[in-house]
């Protein structure tokens, strides 16, 4: 919604420093959305790190995929 983006990215790093269960979403998706935020905020070097990050752990991952095309 682009709204509360620090908190966003802060909820997003606890996230990144433990090991998923199998039923919550991965780290690879948890990369992809920081590095939306990180877009939002108008950090495109960090997002585009963000969304490469996300597809090194998943390179199916369409979304991420999809707005590092966006960045280009």
């Amino acid at each position: 919604s682009g709204q509360q983006l620090e908190r966003g990215e802060q909820a997003l790093a606890r996230y990144l420093a433990v090991d998923p269960a199998p039923a919550e979403p991965t780290h690879a998706a948890a990369r992809w959305r920081l590095g939306m935020i990180r877009a939002r905020q108008g950090r495109r070097d960090q997002a585009h790190a963000e969304y490469q990050a996300a597809l090194a752990l998943d390179p199916g991952l369409k979304g991420a995929r999809e707005a590092l095309e966006k960045l280009r």
